[in-house]
């Protein structure tokens, strides 16, 4: 009996490691503050996508969620890309702080030019 119990934690351990997707590139990487958080934190990963000329990127956040957004006018606009919570922006830095309901993100300026990758 002991072995079974010995080997289910042992399983159970080895499958809550990770979700084996690989870690985000440090480069594509932005400060966020989730959920209402005062401080923000560089955890959140981008992705940009392109088609034709409109930018989309998706911030990736550390517990697997998600958002999506429009970059327009070369990256002075910013909009949800999708749900029904509305972006609101200003300009940060050399970037632009991203707020949709209780998360913000703080976009650099690499992520918002029509040459980004």
């Amino acid at each position: 009996m002991r072995k079974a119990v010995s080997a289910a934690v042992l399983l159970l351990t080895a499958c809550s490691e990770g979700n084996g997707a690989p870690p985000p590139d440090p480069e594509s990487l932005i400060e966020c503050a989730l959920g209402g958080a005062g401080d923000f934190e560089r955890t959140c990963a981008v992705e940009s996508s392109r088609k034709g000329n409109e930018l989309t990127l998706t911030v990736l956040h550390p517990n697997g969620g998600f958002r999506r957004l429009a970059v327009a006018d070369g990256g002075q606009t910013i909009s949800a890309a999708d749900g029904a919570q509305v972006a609101s922006s200003i300009k940060s830095g050399d970037g632009i702080e991203v707020t949709i309901g209780l998360d913000r993100y703080r976009l650099p300026a690499k992520f918002l030019s029509h040459d980004a990758q």
